[in-house]
Order: structure tokens, then C-alpha cells, then sequence
């Protein structure tokens, strides 16, 4: 069974794939958004240890309503790449791809001494740590043939139904539940995008007048303090978002953004490398007995941000050694042939949902 296009006529309102270049601002939301996340967790890590100024913290919750709803939107607008395969390619590559990294990195997080739990129970697995990100991404792909079968509306309908059932959770005591549906929305919304490409025609259009918008999010945190996951602060996160694809549009255009464009498609390897680093430097700092002053905190944070994403990128380099892609990937020589189908990298994606084709109305 197959649920690529190429295997039964469009319907309305899917968006047909053409053979043009994968839309590299796709590539620069995904890496200012991972960046965003690696710089969050350099300051939230040393916290635990050594006191950090109040205004770090306060830029850490200026990025929230950026960084994971930018990161799981954009990955939900790849669904019409990921449909072109047939269904058992399609769930084998989430496997590869998604579900053995979430294994070998919740060995390496017990390794370095950071799982939330005894590895032999269960609840360590559902979840676990920062890998929480992967295992949401799992869940989603999962189901996401079956959201194709949905009208556009019914699309729509589940965003807003995932986002309003989230609401009254409580964090504390279901928080990952909580937020595996409030980002599942979000997930969602970006696969929506491409089933409605006047929406990015519009902000390719007036990019900046949506960069300008995306700065809501910022007001709101600077005026009250707070944001959170949840409810209607769900309206402003995707505002924000399609102000950061417009800002993102705009530096495309700008030229010079190789660099995060090559963090973006390898946002996995970003990812799951830099928690378990931070982890190692932060105790090992604090083993030591060192006391740095509080002025150098900062400094500190930003020393940690460095190191994590040169380490990243050094593994993104060398990714195509066989020992350091197993970290990463379940290698498609070790599946057989008909369950690989064809490479991400090889199949001309319909990545430009404001330039994709729609299906006859």
C-alpha cells in the first residue's frame, strides 16, 4: 500500500509534488530553532549549579514561544515529502530515523548518569529527558497517514482540537501528555500550511510585515513575564512562527545562512548530541569545585553554547563514517532494499508548499 501521490489522483487540495530544490528557508527555521533549543538548555543546566542572572532566564522565556512550535511545525510541513513513499518505507524510514536515535541516546543519557529513572522501568522509556522532543516526532509520523485521510477542514479541526484538549492538563502531574497534544497541534498546523499554500504565498509577500507581527510573543513576555504551552498563548506562538519563516525567507534572500541551513537538515544531530555534553561539562565543573564569579555566568553560558554546536557540527561532518552515522541513523544497508525505497536526499520534495501545485477542486 502506498501513500505516495504518485500512486492515486490528487485530491482537492493536496498539494501535487513538482521537481523544484528544497526550500532552504525550511532548512534556516529548522536551525535558528535547534540553536534556540541548545542555548536554552546551556543556560537552564548550569542553573541547576551555579546562579545565572535573572535576565537569562527571562531570554530563555522570550525563545519559548519560538522554538519548539517553529521546530514541530516545520517538521509536519515534510509530511508531504515523507507520503510519496509507500507505507512500509514510510514507517521503516521513522524507525531508522526517528526511533532508533531516541533508543541509543536514551543509553547514552544513562550512561552519563541523566535518566529520570531506573533503566528497566517502563515510564524511563515514554518520553524520557530532552529526548521527549524524538518521541513526540515518532508519535506523530505514526499517525500523520492517518490524518492524511482527513478533508483540509478536518486538518484544521484537529489542530484546534488537539490544542483545546491540551488546555486543561495539568502540567505538573501529566505534563509530557499535556504537551505531546499542545505540540502535536503544532506539528499538525505545519502539514495544514501545505494544504493551504496562500498562507505562505501571503507571507512570502509581506515578509515584513509578518516579521513584524512575529514579535507579539516578545511584547507579551516582556509585559507580563510569562508564557506558556497552553490555550490561547497557542494563537500568539503561531504568529510568532510564521514570523520567524518570514524573517527566515528574508535572510535566505540575503545569502550567507550556509551554516544554519546545514544545522537545520541535520537539526536530529544537533539535537541529541549537546544535552548529554552540557550534562558531562556542568557536573564536571562542579565536581571540581569550581566557583566562577557571577559575572562570568554569562560568558559561561555562552562558552557551553559554543562548545555543544562546534561538537554538533563536527559530528555532522563525519556522519558519513559508518560508527558515527549508526549514532544517528539505522544505516539502510542493514534493511532490505524494498523497505528502503528511495533517500530523503534524492527524491525532489514538494518542499515549497507557497510554489506547490494544487490538487484539482
Amino acid at each position: 500500500m502506498a501513500v505516495g501521490h504518485g500512486t492515486r489522483p490528487a485530491r482537492a487540495g493536496r498539494p501535487v509534488s513538482a521537481d523544484r530544490p528544497r526550500e532552504r528557508w525550511m532548512d534556516v527555521v529548522r536551525g535558528v530553532s535547534v540553536l534556540f533549543v541548545v542555548l536554552s538548555h546551556a543556560t537552564l543546566i548550569l542553573a541547576e549549579t551555579y546562579p545565572v542572572p535573572a535576565w537569562m532566564l527571562r531570554l530563555d522565556v522570550l525563545l519559548m514561544p519560538y522554538r519548539m512550535p517553529a521546530l514541530m511545525a516545520l517538521s509536519g510541513m515534510l509530511l508531504p515529502l515523507a507520503f510519496r513513499k509507500p507505507l512500509v518505507v514510510y514507517y521503516v524510514s521513522k524507525a531508522r530515523t526517528l526511533l532508533w536515535p531516541y533508543l541509543v541516546w536514551v543509553l547514552v543519557l544513562a550512561a552519563v548518569g541523566n535518566l529520570p529513572g531506573p533503566i528497566l522501568d517502563p515510564r524511563t522509556w515514554y518520553a524520557t529527558s530532552y529526548l521527549w522532543f524524538i518521541f513526540f516526532l515518532l508519535c506523530y509520523f505514526t499517525v500523520a497517514p492517518l490524518v492524511r485521510l482527513l478533508p483540509r477542514w478536518g486538518v484544521v479541526v484537529l489542530v484546534l482540537a488537539l490544542i483545546s484538549v491540551s488546555t486543561p492538563l495539568d502540567v505538573v502531574s501529566d505534563g509530557r501528555t499535556k504537551s505531546l497534544l499542545y505540540l502535536g497541534g503544532f506539528f499538525f498546523a505545519g502539514y495544514a500550511l501545505t494544504l493551504y499554500p496562500g498562507l505562505l504565498r501571503s507571507v512570502r509577500a509581506r515578509r515584513p510585515l509578518f516579521v513584524v507581527l512575529g514579535l507579539a510573543p516578545v511584547v507579551l513576555v516582556l509585559v507580563t513575564g510569562a508564557f506558556e504551552h497552553s490555550g490561547a498563548y497557542a494563537l500568539l506562538s503561531s504568529v510568532g512562527v510564521l514570523g520567524v519563516i518570514a524573517a527566515s525567507m528574508i535572510a535566505v534572500d540575503g545569502g550567507r545562512t550556509g551554516f544554519v541551513e546545514l544545522l537545520g537538515r541535520n537539526s536530529v544531530v544537533v539535537y541529541v548530541t549537546h544535552f548529554p555534553l552540557l550534562v558531562l561539562l556542568v557536573d564536571g565543573a562542579a565536581r571540581s569545585g569550581a566557583q566562577p564569579p557571577s559575572w562570568a555566568t554569562p560568558i559561561l553560558v555562552l562558552a557551553l553554547f559554543v562548545l555543544a554546536v562546534a561538537v554538533a557540527y563536527g559530528l555532522v561532518r563525519l556522519r558519513h563514517v559508518r560508527i558515527v552515522g549508526w549514532l544517528f541513523e539505522w544505516p539502510s544497508t542493514a534493511v532490505p532494499r524494498r523497505w528502503v525505497g528511495v533517500r530523503r536526499t534524492d527524491v525532489p520534495p514538494a518542499a515549497a508548499p507557497e510554489l506547490a501545485q494544487e490538487g484539482t477542486p
